[in-house]
């Protein structure tokens, strides 16, 4: 049996350490930044919800704006590729787009799961290529 585990290092129920910049909570919860940036965001304005999922398929509007904007392909690039870039990499392609890796912009915690990761993404799921590689098929 796997053990899933999230995309952060940092168990969700642990807070960050306090610094000098650090938000402070007001009474109704909030942060002095969020009511300073709300203060800032106007009708109309786009906003940011930020979630932490190790997927951005499951639980976020991205697989309806991917339809909406037909989007057919995307690119991942990140950390934690056995995890949150293998995750996604699968959820993109099981709604319907085709998922490409961008192999040196991506990294696992080790060269051995780096590899097997690859491996397996390269095999079933989407194409790993180079950052090279891509430029040169966009430009």
């Amino acid at each position: 049996m796997t053990t899933r585990r999230p995309c952060s290092t940092r168990p969700s129920s642990t807070p960050l350490p306090p610094t000098a910049n650090s938000p402070q909570k007001n009474k109704s919860g909030t942060t002095r930044w969020s009511t300073e940036l709300r203060a800032q965001v106007r009708s109309g304005d786009n906003e940011l919800f930020e979630r932490a999922h190790q997927t951005a398929f499951v639980g976020t509007n991205l697989p309806l704006e991917f339809a909406r904007k037909r989007v057919e392909v995307v690119v991942f690039t990140g950390i934690h590729l056995d995890w949150c870039i293998e995750g996604n990499v699968r959820n993109a392609r099981d709604n319907g787009l085709l998922p490409i890796v961008i192999g040196d912009a991506t990294g696992a915690a080790t060269l051995e799961q780096e590899k097997v990761a690859f491996e397996r993404i390269n095999n079933y799921f989407a194409p790993v290529i180079t950052s090279d590689q891509f430029v040169e098929w966009v430009s």
